[in-house]
């Protein structure tokens, strides 16, 4: 393989997670958003392709933390309710969402935080926010037959993972790789119930065709 060919393929690699994946525009824009400027969850983008092929439209879900990802999860479930701990960021989703099924609870002191879980029906829970050990233990004292729980930054929160696997017995599939926004990769964890079940988004297959893959090579 010649010099031209190997820095053509260096390049194709570079164009397609600068620009399919939109890694240039959500670091020009400081925002977590794809290429069309679509705003999507600050997870690794790997978890990202995952998770929008599954059909979660049944399912209640409660996030810690919020942020474009609420923007994404409030059109895929049936109820989100996320806990913001951040008063400016609180006021600014207020003006921003009118959907029905959001719910945005401010909770600036920590306990408040902590116990939205033990106040609210969700079969779904995104870790992703702060005080992300005292989250986990909530989920574990109030939600034990949980059925699915996303820990962003897992590679920063060991700790979180293996309370979540040891007390639940849950199943971790780790998610590495780049993300919005930043210039290194980080790990998102998506931890599964035994009992967990769903179908294809819409008419999504499983797999999908890969953003960059050898379908759109050219």
């Amino acid at each position: 393989m010649g010099f031209k060919t190997k820095a053509r393929k260096l390049l194709k690699g570079l164009v397609i997670l600068s620009e399919q994946f939109g890694l240039r525009k959500s670091i020009w824009t400081s925002s977590s958003i794809d290429k069309n400027g679509n705003p999507v969850p600050w997870y690794t983008f790997p978890s990202y392709e995952y998770l929008k092929g599954l059909d979660l439209r049944k399912y209640e879900v409660l996030e810690f933390g919020s942020g474009n990802s609420s923007k994404f999860w409030q059109s895929r479930v049936r109820k989100l309710t996320s806990v913001e701990h951040n008063k400016d960021w609180f006021e600014k989703l207020k003006t921003e969402f009118s959907a029905n099924n959001f719910t945005v609870i401010l909770a600036e002191d920590h306990d408040n935080y902590i116990n939205a879980a033990k106040n609210i029906n969700y079969d779904i829970v995104i870790i992703d926010g702060v005080h992300r050990l005292d989250c986990t233990k909530a989920i574990i004292d109030f939600n034990p037959e949980i059925s699915l729980i996303i820990l962003d930054n897992s590679d920063r929160h060991p700790c979180c993972a293996e309370l979540i696997r040891r007390k639940l017995n849950l199943i971790q599939v780790d998610f590495h790789g780049f993300g919005p926004i930043n210039s290194y990769t980080w790990t998102t964890s998506i931890f599964f119930s035994r009992k967990f079940t769903t179908e294809p988004y819409e008419n999504t297959a499983l797999p999908d065709i890969p953003l960059g893959g050898l379908e759109d090579y050219n």
